[in-house]
């Protein structure tokens, strides 16, 4: 999984459009957010969620899938960690899509 995080991480430059360096971005947080939870490392996830909240609504519509996937997972990282309130949140934005 590093393998693929790392090379995914290369196609983070500013040459490519925006949105593009959205999408690499969160495909990165979805593939961290999968091995870590496998890995049961629910402190590192809390942080990974914590730095990287502000980017998560950016160009959200771009790709749906993705953008639920990511909500998803940081649901199952809050209910992992017994804060139903919030994520009880994360899972509502994802049954409610327009």
């Amino acid at each position: 999984m590093g393998f693929f995080i790392k090379k995914l991480k290369k196609l983070d430059i500013v040459s490519y459009p925006e949105f593009f360096q959205f999408i690499v971005r969160k495909t990165i947080m979805i593939y961290q957010l999968t091995f870590l939870f496998l890995k049961k490392k629910l402190k590192r996830l809390m942080q990974l969620i914590t730095n990287t909240n502000a980017s998560l609504n950016a160009y959200s519509m771009v790709d749906d899938e993705k953008q639920s996937e990511l909500l998803f997972y940081i649901g199952l990282t809050y209910f992992k960690a017994r804060n139903f309130k919030k994520a009880q949140k994360y899972f509502n934005e994802i049954i409610l899509v327009p």
